[in-house]
């Protein structure tokens, strides 16, 4: 798993813009061999997010976020 990830539960995992294309051939050497959902989330008009510091560790929240859904 790349250093710049931090896992919040066994499927869920924020992942830096620079380590996005690692992580996932990381993913898909430990069987995730499906992608079955890709999407992006905007957050502008979102009132924010309230994801603790600890979890996020160093990364940083944007506007956009894209969300991966893989199958093993």
């Amino acid at each position: 798993m790349s250093q710049s990830s931090n896992r919040v539960a066994d499927d869920v995992r924020f992942i830096a813009k620079a380590d996005y294309l690692k992580t996932l051939a990381s993913l898909r050497e430990e069987c995730f061999e499906m992608c079955v959902d890709l999407t992006a989330v905007d957050y502008l008009t979102h009132p924010g997010r309230n994801i603790a510091p600890e979890i996020l560790g160093h990364i940083t929240l944007e506007r956009f976020e894209v969300v991966v859904n893989l199958l093993s």
